[in-house]
């Protein structure tokens, strides 16, 4: 899978996610599922310092390796770079923190088929 996005910015999965979402409204009014697991599960958690932590991790995960590997070579020792990059991260958190919405990403996603021949 790869990802993209139309060019309104949707994913084309939003009915999909609002109607997910309307179950687990029902299965909490139901006693079926916690309200506080109900919060953790969705992205509208409660707990913005959470939230903004997974959101800094994720982006640390994902793009931090290549960011960072394009530092001028030999312009930092290892450990300024794991420092700079905690650095990033933490200042990342606090700004996610301070305004989740605007982190708000619509991811898209195309399937991708690869042939060997």
């Amino acid at each position: 899978m790869g990802g993209a996005a139309a060019d309104d910015g949707s994913s084309g999965a939003e009915v999909l996610m609002d109607t997910a979402n309307a179950v687990f409204v029902e299965l909490v009014e139901w006693g079926l599922l916690d309200a506080d697991d109900d919060a953790r599960m969705s992205h509208a958690t409660r707990d913005v310092e959470h939230f903004a932590d997974r959101v800094a991790g994720f982006f640390e995960a994902a793009f931090g390796p290549s960011l960072f590997s394009a530092l001028s070579p030999g312009s930092r020792s290892s450990q300024a770079v794991a420092e700079l990059m905690t650095e990033f991260r933490t200042r990342l958190a606090a700004r996610v923190a301070a305004d989740p919405g605007a982190v708000e990403t619509r991811w898209h996603v195309a399937l991708l088929r690869i042939v060997r021949r």
